[in-house]
């Protein structure tokens, strides 16, 4: 029997020291485990940064795109205000134009321009 027991000591002695090393196994997996979730957290919170970076640029880039959009929307009005001048001018000058035509036709009608601006035809009482 003590052969026996000898025998089964030294087997729980075996199966014991197999199981140390497991557990030495095991705990070096879960440290390397560890060691690989800290290396990805570090890249996911450097990733967080980038895209942080990424958004803040993208938001600059819409406020200058926004900036020179509104400037460009002032400069296309002022221009059509430019426009509505010049089509009044051009509107009036035609006007003009037609009222020296009108006035020319009479003077021509009544006699050419040398007898409508003669002195007695410009100041009839004089």
């Amino acid at each position: 029997q003590l052969e026996q027991a000898q025998r089964v000591s030294a087997d729980l002695s075996s199966d014991n020291a197999a199981a140390v090393r497991e557990v030495g196994r095991l705990t070096d997996l879960v440290g390397n485990q560890e060691a690989e979730i800290h290396r990805l957290n570090g890249l996911v919170m450097e990733l967080e940064g980038t895209h942080r970076v990424q958004m803040l640029r993208v938001a600059e880039a819409s406020e200058r795109w926004r900036l020179k959009r509104d400037e460009a929307v002032g400069d296309l009005n002022k221009l059509r205000m430019e426009i509505e001048v010049r089509d009044s001018t051009a509107a009036k000058h035609k006007k003009m134009f037609e009222e020296y035509q009108r006035v020319l036709d009479i003077m021509q009608k009544a006699g050419g321009p040398s007898q409508a601006l003669h002195p007695v035809n410009l100041n009839p009482t004089g």
